[in-house]
């Protein structure tokens, strides 16, 4: 077996070869991008990258098509990963996009999210159902108006509140409403009962 040197005679089998396609060892590949970067300023090297982009955006494109339908499923099994490591950050993006704080204003948290859960010991204060009973996780409820968190409640508790744009009076009314329907289907009588 023959050894193979690049230009500057560096053996290529113990440095490895460049990348480049220009015969270049990977030694001497690095020189010339340290060398690159140290001449060329930040705004050169990204004026050149977005030239790059733009001429051979459909290139590239589709080099990125044909990796990640290849490698699809590791890709959805990183995503996924990933996730489960990260679901406290991500939850924290997602509550500071919606604009949820605490009461003294610092963004909420899982620590805070935690403590609440602790507080209410896992119940939803609306059904009074626990974590366990229910398919999702507590979610927090806040207050549109100012942001402030009041508490975790269930999905449907906290969409019955949302469907109410948060009035305790139509809360109120359709408690009563309830209740009037409730005695008059006990009574039989059909009619219904006048407020």
């Amino acid at each position: 077996m023959s050894r193979q040197f690049c230009p500057q005679g560096h053996d290529t089998f113990v440095v490895g070869r460049g990348k480049n396609g220009k015969g270049d060892c990977r030694h001497c590949a690095k020189e010339r991008t340290d060398k690159y970067r140290q001449t060329e300023s930040a705004e050169d090297r990204q004026k050149y990258n977005l030239c790059y982009k733009l001429e051979n955006s459909e290139r590239l494109k589709e080099k990125a098509r044909e990796y990640h339908l290849k490698n699809k499923a590791r890709r959805n099994q990183k995503c996924r990963d990933w996730y489960k490591k990260n679901q406290h950050r991500q939850r924290a993006k997602q509550w500071a996009s919606v604009g949820i704080v605490n009461h003294d204003g610092t963004p909420f948290t899982h620590i805070d999210y935690d403590r609440l859960y602790q507080v209410q010991s896992g119940r939803c204060p609306g059904c009074l159902r626990h974590q366990s009973d229910i398919a999702k996780t507590l979610v927090p409820d806040h207050d549109h108006k100012t942001g402030f968190i009041r508490g975790l409640l269930c999905d449907p508790c906290n969409h019955t509140l949302g469907n109410s744009r948060d009035s305790a009076i139509t809360l109120r009314r359709l408690a009563d409403f309830l209740e009037r329907r409730n005695e008059n289907e006990n009574s039989n009588t059909g009619v219904p009962v006048s407020s």
